[in-house]
């Protein structure tokens, strides 16, 4: 018997492939933006996190002494 493939991803992924060159740019770019605006807010807000993540360490430490 033959297996029954999961077609919602390749439905998916030819949905993608019909559109327009115009749509898949604005996709792409919208995309782009978006993972630049979350890199750079990680970047940002690295330093309060990394200095709670430091004083996190130091508690532990000192409860496991």
């Amino acid at each position: 018997m033959k297996k029954k493939k999961n077609k919602s991803n390749n439905n998916f992924i030819s949905k993608l492939k019909k559109l327009p060159l115009s749509t898949k740019i604005l996709l792409s770019v919208i995309l782009l933006v978006t993972s630049f605006i979350g890199f750079s807010l990680s970047f940002y807000l690295g330093g309060e996190t990394f200095e709670f993540v430091n004083e996190l360490i130091n508690d532990f430490d000192r409860i496991m002494m």
